[in-house]
């Protein structure tokens, strides 16, 4: 596992423990503790650039004595989230007529198109952080992202360890895989299926299910379009083609991540600066409620660092404006609470700045 993405793994590590030692000489609520927390985050650093069997095997032996949990789910956070602007930049959201160069159809039913390398590069940051601290929504995650790379019986595999909440819907996702992997896949058959069970359960409950029959009448024409398209187009190598890289989108995650970090830490006054002027009379004094209103700060006070972790990235969002860089959606979860800031971030004057918030998760 080497590469650029390896080293920005590296390098959001090390940012980390740079913001949390300013943090706390800055803040000095929990100054002890965060600087704890960015000791064991330069140490990860210096381990990730080894790569995931190495890691593992250094972490299990005296060289991970001392790394806390706290950083070591801390620095699967920093990581899961570049792997998140790697999938955001590798993988298409809709079904154009034609593929452009270096990219191909993916694994799903409607061939949504995907760059290889870089949704690979996603799937090697995941392994990384997964090894770092075990969470199964990362290896979840995976296990979709092998799917549309076509890596079927490995997708199979991987769809199968998560566990706990996961467990209901692993064997569905492994047959499909497996039938996928055989050749015997009908997406016709298993789409009609899928929509005939929530035809009945709307009817059940007393739902109209004519949105769901309309889908229905449409799904085999989308499919077969879909397999029309699956054909390889010509004159495109993927192998071939360098990596894609949206430099805009990875400012803007930044942007948001260091934006949540300092309303999280309680230094509104900085977290002010970072509005654009469509945001300029928004005061330190209306973050600082809009926060904590969202977190219930004063019934559910925080004594530990909180998790920050950009969970999605886009710049094809409908709410984007010229010069905006992207959306992004930022989770922020604390002992007694697990919720989200979204924001838009833009170019203001040549500064990178935040342009639009939503408080609190969908």
């Amino acid at each position: 596992m080497t590469g650029p993405h390896v080293d920005q793994a590296v390098a959001a590590l090390a940012g980390k423990a740079q913001r949390l030692r300013a943090s706390a000489a800055s803040q000095p609520r929990d100054a002890a503790r965060k600087r704890e927390l960015a000791d064991g985050l330069d140490r990860l650093a210096s381990l990730a650039a080894h790569g995931p069997s190495e890691v593992r095997r250094l972490l299990d032996s005296t060289v991970g004595e001392g790394i806390s949990a706290d950083a070591r789910k801390h620095a699967s956070n920093e990581i899961y989230s570049l792997a998140v602007q790697r999938e955001s930049q590798g993988a298409e959201r809709n079904a154009p007529a034609s593929v452009r160069a270096g990219w191909e159809r993916g694994g799903y039913d409607l061939g949504l198109p995907i760059h290889r390398a870089t949704l690979q590069e996603a799937v090697e940051l995941l392994v990384l952080a997964e090894v770092i601290h075990p969470e199964p929504f990362w290896t979840w995650t995976r296990a979709g992202l092998l799917e549309r790379l076509g890596e079927y019986a490995l997708a199979a595999e991987v769809y199968e360890s998560p566990g706990g909440a996961y467990g209901r819907h692993a064997p569905e996702c492994v047959s499909r895989c497996r039938a996928k992997a055989a050749g015997t896949y009908d997406p016709l058959a298993e789409n009609a299926r899928h929509l005939q069970a929530q035809i009945a359960r709307c009817r059940a409950n007393g739902v109209d299910p004519a949105p769901i029959i309309e889908v229905q009448s449409h799904l085999g024409e989308l499919l077969a379009q879909a397999a029309q398209r699956q054909q390889p187009a010509p004159n495109v190598s993927p192998a071939k083609e360098p990596p894609v890289g949206n430099p805009k989108l990875e400012r803007a995650a930044q942007a948001a991540q260091a934006f949540a970090e300092l309303l999280a830490d309680g230094n509104f006054e900085e977290a002010q600066q970072r509005l654009s002027k469509h945001l300029r009379g928004t005061t330190a004094d209306a973050l600082r409620r809009d926060y904590e209103r969202m977190t219930m700060a004063d019934e559910f006070p925080q004594e530990e660092p909180v998790e920050i972790v950009v969970m999605m990235a886009q710049d094809d969002m409908p709410n984007l404006q010229p010069g905006d860089f992207g959306w992004v959606y930022v989770a922020i979860t604390g002992t007694e609470f697990n919720e989200a800031v979204t924001v838009v971030v833009t170019d203001d004057g040549g500064s990178v700045k935040i342009r639009e918030i939503e408080w609190g998760r969908p």
